[in-house]
């Protein structure tokens, strides 16, 4: 799976994917195309299955809209997509109250409710606001074996440097509660 920032030939796959949008899709291709937005698409063997698209303000990213291929989801793309935006400012998204799923998915990977919006669609229904404050990308650190390295939160980050000093990996490791590194 690759990420990259979407070109113009890129469009038309993430418009077919809008058509697989439980909600109002988008029929407007520059909804897509705002100077102060970015789009990203996820590609596997050729093929758009997923994409991010961000909201960038002086203090602040808000994913406007992210949609994973349906015959996708579960595989990590969308997990994928939001930290490939992450960035040292908050992350912020709004949710239909009703996606569970949803939902869930932002809290496992560290959005938090921060507001609920009543009336915030067409129909009415409320959007729960969600934020991750702390939305630094996570690194992977290790022996050089990168594909067997943990994933480090920049809280994790933080106890690696102990008095401006270098720990070494070995000791980090034993400081740490090895199931939050799996």
């Amino acid at each position: 799976m690759t990420i990259t920032k979407a070109s113009q030939k890129d469009i038309p796959a993430v418009m077919e994917l809008e058509k697989s949008f439980p909600g109002t899709p988008w029929k407007n291709p520059s909804s897509f195309q705002k100077p102060d937005h970015s789009l990203f698409v996820s590609k596997s063997e050729g093929k758009t299955n997923g994409y991010i698209l961000v909201h960038h303000k002086p203090d602040s990213n808000h994913i406007v809209k992210m949609m994973v291929d349906p015959n996708s989801r579960k595989s990590g793309i969308g997990k994928s997509l939001v930290n490939h935006v992450k960035s040292d400012t908050p992350l912020s998204l709004n949710v239909r109250a009703s996606n569970t799923g949803a939902i869930n998915f932002y809290n496992s990977i560290g959005f938090k409710k921060s507001a609920e919006h009543a009336g915030y669609y067409k129909n009415g229904e409320s959007a729960h606001e969600m934020l991750m404050e702390d939305a630094a990308p996570t690194v992977a650190i290790g022996n050089g074996a990168m594909d067997n390295a943990p994933v480090v939160s920049k809280e994790q980050q933080k106890k690696i440097v102990t008095k401006g000093k270098l720990k070494s990996f070995k000791e980090f490791c034993e400081e740490l509660d090895t199931e939050s590194l799996q």
